[in-house]
């Protein structure tokens, strides 16, 4: 990418993520000592460093990013404000990811038209179909895992959402998962299998759990050089069919295959 494409890029990003969030990505302002502001100093260092790749992939997850927040802005602008608001007081990179996914299934369930409430726990009430979402990430904290680490991470978050009180069998786990399958694919360098992520996850939920639990992922697409999310489905065997009914509607079995693909270390 020539000098001045990239400058056009970089810039473009900036004004649209201060239009939207309210913010002043310039130096010396407090918004580049958030992990968004962070973000975009190493797509700088990154570029003048000559790794490219790695410059154009961290462009694309905040092209992503800006996507889902734009979808958010034109579908319901108080949804905004809340996220606008958690976004800037995020402090730590395991609480913007958890928010930057939130954002992410917020924007899913507005293009899919589907009627919800934001609320504190769990995170969304689908008006309608009369089941909810409560959304989970799961990160690895420095050092170098352990073989089956994504399987001890997942169990944590699904043991830890469980212990809230709110699980119900019609109420879905949606967690990312992106960082944990990263990590597990740099320790085995191999690509996870995800049908034994499905089996395993099946085995940790216990008897009084969530309907579901949804692992979702950022893949980057090296043919198409784009960014997708994707999830693999867990359905607890004792799922209410209110949840199954609106799983199978609006996220359904089945992942699109994916002849060249990436895993990010992050969403």
């Amino acid at each position: 990418m020539p000098m001045l494409n990239f400058l056009e890029r970089i810039s473009n990003i900036t004004l649209q993520f201060n239009r939207i969030l309210g913010t002043r990505f310039v130096p010396g302002h407090w918004s580049m000592d958030t992990p968004l502001g962070s973000t975009l100093i190493g797509i700088f260092t990154f570029h003048n460093a000559g790794r490219y790749a790695d410059r154009d992939f961290e462009l694309l997850k905040l092209e992503l990013f800006l996507k889902h927040l734009r979808e958010i802005e034109t579908a319901d602008r108080d949804l905004l404000h809340i996220y606008k608001k958690e976004i800037k007081r995020a402090g730590s990179k395991d609480n913007f990811y958890g928010i930057r996914f939130e954002v992410n299934i917020a924007a899913s369930l507005l293009r899919k038209n589907i009627s919800f409430h934001k609320q504190e726990s769990p995170d969304f009430r689908i008006n309608e179909a009369e089941v909810s979402i409560e959304c989970g990430s799961v990160r690895v904290r420095g050092g170098r895992p352990k073989d089956g680490y994504i399987y001890k991470k997942i169990g944590q978050c699904i043991r830890e959402k469980e212990k809230k009180g709110y699980q119900t069998f019609d109420t879905a786990l949606f967690i990312d998962i992106t960082n944990a399958l990263f990590s597990e694919g740099v320790l085995l360098n191999a690509l996870p299998n995800k049908e034994e992520i499905r089996r395993t996850t099946l085995k940790l939920f216990s008897s009084n759990s969530f309907g579901n639990a949804s692992l979702f992922h950022y893949l980057y697409d090296v043919e198409k050089n784009s960014l997708i999310s994707a999830y693999i489905r867990c359905d607890h065997p004792q799922i209410h069919h209110r949840l199954k009914t609106f799983l199978d509607s609006f996220y359904p079995f089945g992942d699109e295959y994916i002849h060249h693909f990436r895993f990010p270390p992050e969403g």
